[in-house]
């Protein structure tokens, strides 16, 4: 059985945490971004203990 879960965005929860996400730039090993959009999200249950950090 599957669920629907709403991730976490870091960006939205954590707006002074820098993060870089190569995969979504073209600045990888690749030479191509892999990732349609430069967003870092979490299951909710991540965020709340990335949170406790």
């Amino acid at each position: 059985m599957t669920q629907d879960i709403l991730l976490t965005d870091l960006a939205a929860s954590f707006p002074t945490l820098a993060f870089d996400l190569k995969y979504a730039t073209t600045d990888n090993i690749t030479g191509y971004g892999i990732y349609r959009e430069a967003r870092a999200l979490l299951h909710p249950e991540a965020a709340r203990a990335f949170a406790k950090c």
